[in-house]
């Protein structure tokens, strides 16, 4: 990982007050539990490993595009970032 994308990654999950193995655990559980949608495979996969598939997750994740629930949070901190306080 480039050093800016890591930087990148350290600061956002830090933001939200997480490490950044639950940032990469939470996006890549977004992305494999969409992609089972359209793909049989993926589907398959999660079938054979025994994860069940998700759906509030998947449309949580449609509506957010998989940000943080708590979206007044990420308001008032982008606020704040912005404003330099």
């Amino acid at each position: 990982m480039p050093d800016q994308c890591h930087a990148v990654l350290k600061d956002y999950a830090n933001a939200w007050d997480m490490t950044m193995s639950e940032v990469m655990y939470e996006a890549i559980r977004s992305y494999i539990h969409k992609h089972s949608e359209c793909c049989g495979y993926i589907n398959s996969l999660l079938t054979f490993r025994g994860v069940k598939i998700d759906k509030g997750f998947l449309r949580t994740a449609m509506v957010t595009h998989a940000l943080p629930a708590n979206t007044e949070q990420h308001a008032a901190l982008a606020y704040t970032k912005e404003a330099g306080r």
